[in-house]
């Protein structure tokens, strides 16, 4: 099982960080989107929470970007360009 200091999950951890900052929202922002304290947002791009499919989807949602943006390249697949 891979952790939160798998090169792989760092990958995802880097495309949640990049995905609000290409929406132009801040972490406070996002935060009152999920119903969650700023300091979950932070846990999160810090890689020190580790993110379950849930969480993913909610992510994806309010950066409006496809869940295949978070794990391009983990996958295999090809990166496309953000939407920001």
């Amino acid at each position: 099982m891979a952790t939160i200091y798998d090169p792989a999950y760092k990958l995802i951890v880097a495309r949640v960080r990049e995905a609000r900052q290409c929406s132009g929202i801040t972490q406070a922002q996002a935060a009152a989107k999920l119903r969650r304290p700023q300091s979950y947002i932070s846990r999160v791009e810090a890689g020190q929470h580790r993110i379950d499919i849930l969480e993913m989807l909610a992510f994806a949602r309010i950066y409006s970007q496809p869940l295949e943006f978070f794990i391009q390249d983990v996958a295999g697949t090809p990166r496309k360009r953000s939407r920001g």
